[in-house]
């Protein structure tokens, strides 16, 4: 059997609903219905960027079938990075910009703080500000559009991430590269402010600050982005880490007299990726709809509806927004125990995983820990579980 004929035998009703969920993302736009005005650029970008993603997920579900995990991860990797972005093009309405002050000669920093702190408080457009070191914070509403009566405010992240261009911050600084241009000082400022953009919205730890300040993640929620990320990353930067999942830890046959690359299935790497793709499409949905209600009316919500239901049967994944699973609750107590025992103070809540292919394998692995007789029974038993190692 070829690694196309396990996937599909084994994964028969994950790859169903993810392709059905596929098929209901193209056709978003055909359910689409507009009420009134609609701020028609910025709606078409989002829906744009919304199709990109599926299509990236799309093209995943051929290179799984075909035992392509490497590029999988790493497509799967892009796709949470430009999700957790596209929440805040979407609903990211504050937004953080940092001034560096330089007091006048003579002036002290706190004099300099005295003077501008009245003005600050008396600027409707700021909704805070904050002192730190020689830097000043201050937090606002993103712009609000032309179109209307009632305004709709447009994130910030949205004209920043337009704005931005890699080759100016990263390209642009190198010696060889300036010595070619006519405008040395002025493409010194553009770097200067392309990196300010890059730090200050668009790497990971500015993403993730975005979105908490936005209050649309809280810390557990900053923790599983954490996990998941830097799992995913492992794919994509070179490491002897991810070679030793996708390869096995398998010795070269003694008789084997030629090198040879070998694609092999694997039920667990396929299921986690399957599963990533199924919740990031999900997620993706969840808000593309969110955001048109704004300004369309949405034909036919309940086949919506009747995907993200059926999502729910593979919750036990626990990725952002899910719930832990029969099996956390069992590695909780035994670790409440384990705890107690020592004389130590238990965790108040059920902590998060640190290796999400790890976890989904003892998903699959009922066990008894003989110390606390703590008892999981896996409602999806598998035998090679038991020797599984990544």
């Amino acid at each position: 059997m070829t690694n196309q004929d396990f996937t599909r035998n084994e994964h028969r009703r994950l790859l169903n609903l993810i392709s059905s969920g596929i098929d209901l993302c193209f056709n978003l736009g055909s359910k689409l219905e507009l009420k009134g005005e609609s701020e028609e650029y910025f709606d078409q970008y989002c829906f744009n960027y919304f199709l990109r993603q599926v299509d990236s997920i799309d093209t995943c579900m051929g290179l799984i079938c075909e035992g392509k995990y490497a590029e999988c991860f790493r497509i799967i990797r892009s796709v949470f990075e430009h999700y957790l972005l596209f929440l805040l093009i979407t609903k990211g309405y504050v937004f953080e910009e940092i001034y560096e002050l330089r007091p006048p000669q003579g002036v002290t920093k706190k004099d300099l703080f005295k003077k501008i702190e009245p003005r600050l408080q008396e600027n409707k457009d700021i909704l805070d500000f904050e002192f730190k070191g020689k830097s000043l914070f201050v937090r606002r509403r993103g712009i609000k559009s032309s179109n209307g009566e009632n305004k709709r405010i447009i994130p910030m992240y949205y004209f920043v991430l337009n704005e931005y261009d890699p080759i100016l911050h990263w390209v642009q600084r190198i010696p060889e590269i300036q010595q070619a241009e006519l405008f040395p000082q002025r493409d010194q400022d553009l770097i200067k402010y392309h990196a300010h953009l890059y730090s200050v919205y668009l790497n990971i730890k500015a993403v993730i600050k975005g979105l908490k300040i936005n209050k649309i993640v809280d810390d557990s929620v900053e923790t599983r982005i954490i996990v998941h990320y830097n799992f995913l990353s492992l794919f994509v930067h070179p490491s002897s880490r991810s070679n030793e999942i996708l390869e096995g830890k398998r010795p070269r046959h003694p008789f084997q007299k030629q090198i040879i690359y070998m694609r092999r299935y694997d039920h667990y790497i396929s299921e986690c990726l399957l599963l990533y793709s199924l919740f990031l499409l999900k997620y993706f949905l969840d808000e593309i709809l969110s955001f048109l209600s704004y300004n369309y009316y949405i034909k036919d919500h309940q086949l919506f509806d009747s995907f993200k239901r059926q999502t729910k049967q593979f919750d036990y994944f626990w990725f952002l927004d899910e719930h832990p699973h029969e099996y956390d609750y069992h590695c909780f107590e035994t670790l409440r125990v384990y705890k107690m025992r020592q004389g130590k103070k238990a965790p108040n809540k059920i902590p998060y995983y640190k290796n999400p292919l790890e976890r989904l394998i003892k998903l699959h692995r009922s066990q008894t820990e003989l110390t606390t007789g703590q008892t999981y029974q896996s409602p999806f038993p598998r035998d090679d579980a038991e020797y599984a190692t990544y």
